[in-house]
């Protein structure tokens, strides 16, 4: 009897199973086991991305973001100040990207959307990468007005 209830268990899981999805409970059963938090960072196109993935019971959630400098000064020049101030005005709107100031006026371009499974990897990258693309005609945008403040230089 303890068979049918590893395949059931089984059955009903959406594949591929992620690794260290199950574990082997003290009574012999397989137990699901949710990862909740995984975190990265990357390099794409001179800006460093970090990452997050979270798993929920139902499903998942990827969100990347980078920190491109702090807002200029309103003596670096008042109208570069404005076309700032309205390009984090005009993301507000977005469905998955949103330009934001921080309490410490730093501007952060970041990413988000709800997955799956944020459990497996493919999925994971996947995601980051998509949500980059979504992420970089701001970024690029932004550099007009010089940010980020520096860039990594590819190796």
């Amino acid at each position: 009897m303890q068979q049918n209830e590893n395949m059931s268990l089984l059955a009903n899981q959406k594949l591929p199973l992620a690794m260290h999805s199950f574990a082997v409970g003290a009574d012999g059963l397989l137990v699901k086991q949710v990862l909740s938090r995984i975190t990265f960072h990357f390099t794409f196109d001179g800006l460093t991305y970090h990452a997050v993935a979270m798993q929920g019971e139902d499903a998942g959630f990827v969100e990347i973001w980078t920190d491109l400098g702090g807002i200029p000064y309103s003596a670096e020049g008042v109208s570069r100040r404005v076309d700032v101030a309205e390009i984090i005005y005009a993301s507000r709107d977005l469905t998955n990207v949103r330009v934001s100031v921080t309490d410490k006026q730093r501007v952060l371009l970041s990413a988000s959307t709800a997955v799956d499974s944020a459990t497996v990897s493919q999925t994971i990258l996947a995601t980051a990468a998509i949500l980059v693309m979504k992420a970089r005609p701001w970024a690029s945008l932004l550099a007009l007005y010089g940010f980020p403040e520096q860039r990594q230089s590819a190796a």
